[in-house]
């Protein structure tokens, strides 16, 4: 699902967990207790959500990496938000860390 044309983007992927019920991020318990890599996901831990494969280590980490940047932009826009609407409650009624409510 990679298109590669003039504007050079890469299309994001949906990724979802490895459905083998063995399977515990991408490592299968073995009966002496040693640790195997999961054959489904190839180790990783996440396969592609439409077709259920392992997709390539390098794939997976280009859309971990366009995971993060959003989750970082939606973190700053809460933020924003947040500040902002902390400036809207009056300030004797604004709870700060080591004040209680009685005071």
């Amino acid at each position: 699902m990679i298109e590669r044309g003039k504007s050079h983007r890469i299309q994001k992927r949906l990724l979802k967990k490895c459905n083998s019920p063995f399977c515990d991020h991408g490592q299968v318990k073995g009966i002496c207790g040693s640790f195997n890599t999961c054959v489904q996901c190839e180790g990783a831990g996440l396969v592609d959500a439409e077709t259920g494969k392992a997709l390539p280590s390098n794939e997976i980490i280009r859309q971990l990496m366009i995971k993060l940047i959003e989750e970082k932009r939606l973190n700053e826009f809460l933020r924003k938000e947040n500040s902002e609407l902390w400036r809207q409650i009056p300030e004797e009624r604004r709870v700060y860390p080591g004040k209680s409510r009685k005071d």
